[in-house]
């Protein structure tokens, strides 16, 4: 990925196998940035893994296919939570998510400007159900909601985040 024009080449080149995004101009102002953070997404795959490779995959897709900063998912590591609480028997839990969320790039410096701690929900997800769920957020395009993944080694389960 060298060039804005490559887009097409990169949306064909990497397989679309239940994703679908919504597409969009590659002539508007903030495409050239967007191009930059898809760039640099890119980058960042072999220095992270979920340890799932349906939900890597996932990912990585919303990441080269996204229309914008917020249709995107992220994997982050379960120690940029902090002050996680319990809420209910179903599984949902509350936390400060230290980075959190993408805000926009910033083209000078080459990195994604990010919000500041933020409050988010974090669904519990067991393993054992974590390609049923995949395939639910696949069939809704639910990603307005969920913007990232995470894993508690500790004791072995998937959460994902949405805002709150």
């Amino acid at each position: 990925m060298s060039n804005p024009n490559d887009y097409e080449e990169q949306q064909s080149s990497f397989e679309s196998d239940d994703i679908e995004m919504v597409d969009y101009d590659p002539s508007g102002s903030n495409f050239q940035s967007l191009f930059e953070a898809k760039k640099k997404w890119e980058e960042s795959f072999t220095q992270w893994t979920s340890k799932n490779e349906d939900l890597d995959k996932l990912i990585r897709k919303s990441q080269l296919l996204a229309p914008d900063y917020f249709c995107v998912l992220e994997w982050i590591d379960y120690s940029r939570l902090e002050d996680v609480m319990y809420i209910d028997s179903k599984g949902l839990y509350e936390a400060l998510w230290i980075d959190g969320s993408i805000e926009k790039w910033d083209k000078e410096l080459q990195r994604f400007v990010r919000n500041d701690k933020i409050k988010v929900g974090l669904q519990y997800i067991n393993k054992d159900n974590l390609s049923k769920v995949l395939f639910q957020v696949l069939k809704t395009n639910y990603f307005d909601n969920i913007n990232s993944f995470t894993y508690h080694f500790e004791f072995n389960f998937f959460f994902f985040l949405f805002n709150f």
